[in-house]
């Protein structure tokens, strides 16, 4: 180095002179020393710079650590997200697995109605048209569930012929006259009371008959749907009553009946899908004129609300989207 350098010059300097004058060797003692002092401050700087390269050093690994903590954070974080992530997919996968399982069995369920309501037509027919002949009493049989009601059912004041000359009294006392009938055969008073009811009844256009069931209460202070149930004794799922139930009540009685129905089924039942489809194919395909009415008859009838049983139905599947959606289907504000 540059001070080795001068340490060697300063040597040979000092031994090629031969100095008998004190003021001279005087000299180069302080040249030596001044050199000396060089020698010392650059050694001092080069400590300085050590030291400052140092710190920069220890700083510059510092950072770097600190960077590579900070990504490394991140990569954990976007690692947590990503899972997260797929989690949820995951969870939405299995839900619209079970909605589509759910929407198949809907499917079934509905073809497995259709066909039934196809049966129950024919058997109506059939009951209608058969006169004494024993297979009437094979109508009769017990169906496993409620008689749906039949859209066809609103419009049948259009598809029979029906008298014009309708009279109230007339047609109570005729059907007093059928109530009364007990020749000592039971199943033959059956089949005259269906026959005659079916007969009158299908000749009278639906005010006529709601008309004649008020009339009735009034005159007789019974219910003449109830008086029917106990003449038919215990038979009140049969095909027969239900159709002079319905013959004898309105549209929004019929909806109301069904819905109390398929209610008392489902909360007995657990997870019964049946039967809620049976309630939103009536609750989603009402007007607001017939929601009105419907909502009218159910509060007359069962002495409840049908605002009330639909959020009872909701909390049995456990389900709040359901109870919202029953509750904008019956808003008629």
């Amino acid at each position: 180095s540059n001070s080795a350098v001068r340490r060697r010059m300063g040597q040979a300097y000092c031994e090629s002179c031969v100095c008998t004058d004190g003021g001279e060797q005087q000299d180069r003692i302080k040249e030596l020393e001044r050199l000396l002092m060089q020698e010392k401050e650059e050694l001092l700087s080069l400590k300085d710079s050590f030291v400052s390269i140092q710190k920069e050093t220890k700083q510059m690994n510092t950072d770097q650590q600190q960077s590579v903590s900070k990504v490394r954070s991140k990569i954990k974080d976007l690692e947590k997200e990503k899972k997260k992530i797929f989690e949820q997919m995951m969870k939405e996968k299995q839900r619209i697995t079970k909605l589509d399982e759910e929407r198949n069995d809907l499917f079934k369920q509905r073809r497995n109605m259709e066909a039934q309501i196809r049966r129950y037509r024919g058997e109506i027919e059939h009951s209608q048209k058969e006169h004494g002949d024993d297979e009437d009493d094979q109508s009769d049989s017990k169906s496993d569930s409620p008689l749906p009601p039949d859209r066809s059912y609103y419009s049948l004041d259009q598809a029979i012929d029906v008298d014009d000359n309708e009279d109230v009294d007339n047609d109570i006392a005729a059907i007093t006259a059928l109530l009364r009938i007990n020749s000592g055969d039971r199943k033959q008073d059956l089949k005259q009371l269906n026959k005659g009811m079916m007969d009158l009844l299908t000749r009278r256009s639906l005010q006529h008959r709601i008309n004649i069931v008020a009339s009735f209460k009034q005159t007789q202070q019974r219910s003449l749907i109830e008086l029917l149930g106990v003449r038919l004794e215990r038979k009140t799922r049969n095909v027969p009553y239900r159709v002079l139930r319905a013959l004898l009540s309105g549209q929004g009685a019929i909806d109301a009946l069904w819905i109390h129905e398929n209610i008392a089924c489902i909360t007995s039942k657990v997870r019964n899908l049946e039967h809620l489809a049976q309630v939103c194919h009536v609750v989603c395909c009402r007007s607001v004129a017939q929601m009105i009415e419907l909502k009218q008859q159910y509060k007359l009838l069962f002495a409840s609300t049908l605002d009330v049983e639909l959020k009872t139905v909701g909390k049995h599947y456990g389900k709040k989207t359901m109870t919202l959606m029953f509750e904008l289907l019956t808003d008629t504000d």
